[in-house]
């Protein structure tokens, strides 16, 4: 499970805190959004490569 699943069960069984909550789905958005930095910096390093390697931009037919 999740933590911001498992905080949102908590929380709508009166058992967890909003600020947990709020603090799980905050960590998610972080993750995610490192995720995504992560993915355009490895297809921005595979570019230059091909670039370095003599490459260029035009399609290739």
């Amino acid at each position: 499970m999740v933590a911001t699943d498992a905080a949102a069960s908590e929380y709508a069984g009166g058992v967890g805190e909003v600020l947990t909550l709020i603090t799980a789905q905050r960590s998610r958005i972080n993750l995610a959004s490192q995720k995504t930095t992560l993915r355009r910096l490895r297809l921005d390093n595979r570019i230059t490569f091909h670039l370095a390697l003599g490459g260029d931009y035009r399609p290739q037919n």
